[in-house]
């Protein structure tokens, strides 16, 4: 069970059933959205807690793992199947990119860079392995396919 609670108004903002939560969340640094990843992924807008801004996954759709944001809340990467990693535009929960561990399944922990020039995955056989952001988006830039 996942409970968002607005400590300043005394009172409950979201509270996720147990049934399909996992217990991971990331909420951005600027403050404004919230990632909850389970048996679904979805993303929220902070004080819009009706209904989820956007589903990332589905329910049942994957096997979800660690979130986070870029430090300038401009990218979500998401662990899926503990082999892929899918980076999202936060704020339009569009995917973007999907990177693949080069060795075994086991993907434990994500991070960006201060800067969030790389994306570096930390994986359960204790290696790391980084992807060069600012550079795939210049290759991708000079064939006209922007993100």
């Amino acid at each position: 069970r996942l409970m968002v609670w607005d400590v300043a108004q005394n009172r409950m903002c979201l509270n996720l059933p147990s049934g399909g939560y996992a217990g991971r969340a990331a909420f951005s640094p600027d403050g404004l959205r919230l990632a909850t990843l389970g048996e679904e992924g979805l993303l929220w807008t902070v004080g819009q807690w009706t209904n989820a801004a956007a589903t990332l996954f589905a329910s049942g759709e994957t096997g979800l793992g660690d979130g986070v944001f870029s430090a300038d809340s401009r990218w979500l990467a998401v662990v899926a199947n503990l082999r892929e990693i899918h980076l999202f535009d936060a704020a339009s929960a569009r995917r973007v990119a999907l990177f693949q561990a080069r060795e075994t399944p086991g993907i434990q922990a994500l991070a960006f860079s201060p800067d969030g020039r790389w994306l570096v995955a930390l994986c359960k056989e204790g290696w790391l392995q980084r992807w060069d952001l600012d550079g795939l988006r210049r290759e991708l830039a000079a064939l006209k396919l922007e993100w």
